[in-house]
């Protein structure tokens, strides 16, 4: 959610974002984007079987919605859903081919979990990754090269990913991931890429 803002109040702010999704929902039952909005606010909460059943209502309402598929394959992914996120954002993707980030970064990341790194890498290549706030998917290719061995490579994003991370904690960041076999392939990518 912070590609959608900036607040220090997080718990207020999706409280009066649900409250307002909830309103628009019980005026117009048949308005996909309230239910994507219910979607989003659990995803933020890691409520993500909730979440899913409302992506699962905005999809069915608006069956061509690309942006409900993606934004439902994001929910799908951090609850270790990855087969089942990787097909909603192929179907965001026939629906719209010219998706950008936020949805790209995470398919990056469901790449790398399908232990497709090259197609990460490839994906993090194209012109949308210049674009500020591609932490994520930055940080994944970092680790999807040092998998490969591609030391050279895994160095350089790596001292490129820290330019933009300065901050960046690799416990903290692994440890956000649900599947305890993706949490250990990062963390041994991102250790030899030179990330301590």
């Amino acid at each position: 959610m912070a590609a959608n803002g900036y607040t220090t109040q997080i718990a207020q702010m999706l409280a009066m974002a649900e409250q307002e999704a909830e309103t628009a929902r019980n005026l117009s039952p048949s308005l996909p984007w309230a239910y994507t909005l219910l979607g989003q606010i659990h995803t933020a909460r890691a409520d993500y079987e909730r979440a899913a059943g409302y992506f699962d209502i905005a999809t069915r309402l608006n069956p061509s919605d690309a942006e409900s598929y993606a934004v439902k394959d994001h929910g799908l992914f951090w609850s270790g859903r990855t087969d089942e996120a990787l097909a909603a954002y192929e179907t965001a993707l026939r629906f719209d081919p010219q998706l950008t980030n936020p949805y790209f970064s995470t398919l990056i990341v469901v790449y790398f979990a399908k232990q497709r790194y090259e197609d990460a890498i490839a994906l993090s290549l194209q012109a949308p990754w210049k674009a500020a706030g591609f932490e994520n998917g930055q940080v994944i290719v970092v680790a999807a090269y040092g998998l490969l061995g591609r030391r050279d490579e895994a160095r350089r994003a790596a001292d490129q990913f820290r330019r933009t991370a300065p901050f960046f904690d690799r416990t903290e960041y692994v440890a956000s991931f649900v599947l305890p076999e993706l949490r250990d392939r990062l963390d041994e990518g991102l250790r030899k890429a030179g990330f301590e």
